[in-house]
């Protein structure tokens, strides 16, 4: 049932008029004085009925005779017939509520997923700052040793003094390079402070990363795209959010309907009146119970029509519009998640597959650097191929660790799309974070 509205009321009223004589209105004047409470209190149903207990006494003083007191107790019920039959405008406001909660509480799911992956987009480009300096710092070592190397050489004149040039200004090179991934690890880790919303005095506190960045399986199958696409449409909280929407649209609009009909209401009333006489308030609280004769019985239509229902007939229209707009949107983002997880399918794949690629490049990378140093002491290599040789496996790491970088958020944007990122219990595990999803229902 709804809440109950209780109301009470105190009136006092002085009536004067003309007496009537024998020969015609010029008797002496009437007077009386009328004291009046009433107490009701009004509930609605779900059902619609509404029931008001009605109590009411009132004290009536009249210069020409006794003064009297007269009390009644009614119970009148309102039945709608047309309008708000059967409490559907009740019912709809209630399903109404109930809907736009369930909405905002799987927005507000969404939206705690979508702060889970920035976070953890941000973390995976702070390893990997991590990662794309320990590649600085190992070229600026070999840089290094090649310059001790050709200083040997150069000392035991195997080389021409010219060559520590080159070599010196190659570890400088590597040494800038260094510093700038040094300030990449700061940016880093302040956008990672950022997204996770710590205080300002924390973000540069935050210590390494105490994970690496995912490697994909030398074989991955996957799942099938409609797989994954079925769990995105199972389990996406925001296409949860959208229906809730729709659905809560439609009850408006049914709503916006039932008001646009004409009212027919049935009243029914019963009750009974108790009279007492006398002077103060003795005769207010006995006439509760005196002079009761039996029931009062009271039955009455109300019939409501408007010469003009434009105002409803287009708020009619105006709920209808938003509800197919809200359907179009529900539609539409279960378009957008179908395509974002196909697009997250292939760049899975394609990123893990450039992964193994890269990290084969690295591997040739490494041989032909070891080749190039032994045909340089050997003499059938010059310097510049020994640093350009440098420079490529340094290449070859970097890219490595981009490739890896954009598995790593590939495969936590695809968890995120098909609404596995995080479990049941809302924490986000290691092992998905270096996983496919499951299929639909495994």
């Amino acid at each position: 049932m709804l809440d109950s509205r209780f109301t009470t009321s105190m009136s006092r009223a002085r009536d004067v008029r003309a007496g009537v004589a024998s020969s015609g209105l010029d008797g002496p004047a009437l007077e009386q004085n009328t004291t009046a409470y009433r107490v009701t209190m009004e509930r609605t149903l779900r059902s619609g009925i509404t029931v008001a207990p009605q109590v009411q006494v009132s004290h009536l003083a009249v210069n020409a005779g006794t003064p009297y007191s007269t009390a009644s107790v009614r119970l009148d019920f309102a039945v709608p017939l047309l309008r708000n039959r059967g409490g559907s405008l009740i019912r709809s406001s209630q399903t109404t509520v109930t809907r736009l909660l369930d909405a905002d509480t799987h927005s507000y799911l969404h939206a705690r997923s979508a702060a889970v992956l920035a976070a953890l987009t941000a973390y995976w480009r702070y390893v990997a700052s991590f990662a794309r300096l320990e590649v600085q710092r190992a070229s600026a070592k070999r840089a290094l040793d090649l310059v001790r190397e050709t200083e040997v050489l150069v000392g035991a004149d195997e080389r021409p003094p010219a060559d520590l040039n080159h070599v010196r200004g190659n570890l400088a090179v590597k040494r800038g390079a260094v510093l700038a991934a040094e300030q990449d690890v700061v940016v880093s880790r302040a956008d990672l402070g950022l997204v996770m919303g710590i205080p300002r005095e924390q973000v540069f506190q935050l210590q390494h990363p105490a994970e690496a960045l995912p490697r994909p399986a030398p074989v991955s199958t996957g799942e099938p795209p409609q797989s994954l696409v079925t769990l995105a449409l199972q389990n996406r909280a925001d296409l949860a959010a959208a229906g809730a929407l729709t659905r809560a649209s439609a009850v408006v609009e049914e709503a916006a309907r039932q008001e646009s009909r004409r009212g027919l209401d049935l009243f029914l009333s019963t009750g009974y009146t108790g009279i007492g006489q006398g002077h103060g308030y003795d005769p207010l609280y006995s006439s509760l119970v005196s002079n009761v004769r039996g029931l009062n019985m009271s039955i009455g239509l109300q019939w409501e029509a408007r010469f003009s229902n434009d105002h409803a007939l287009g708020n009619v229209l105006t709920r209808s519009a938003q509800h197919e707009e809200a359907r179009i949107a529900e539609q539409d983002l279960a378009r957008q998640v179908e395509v974002h997880v196909e697009v997250g399918i292939e760049g899975v794949q394609r990123s893990s597959r450039s992964v193994m690629e890269v990290a084969e490049a690295v591997r040739l990378s490494r041989t032909t650097v070891e080749n190039e140093r032994i045909k340089h002491r050997l003499g059938s290599a010059t310097l510049f191929d020994v640093i350009l040789a440098e420079d490529n496996l340094t290449s070859a790491l970097l890219a490595e660790v981009a490739a890896q970088l954009k598995y790593a958020i590939a495969l936590a944007d695809l968890r995120y799309q098909t609404a596995t990122l995080l479990q049941s219990d809302s924490v986000l595990s290691v092992e998905r974070l270096n996983t496919l999803p499951p299929p639909a229902g495994g």
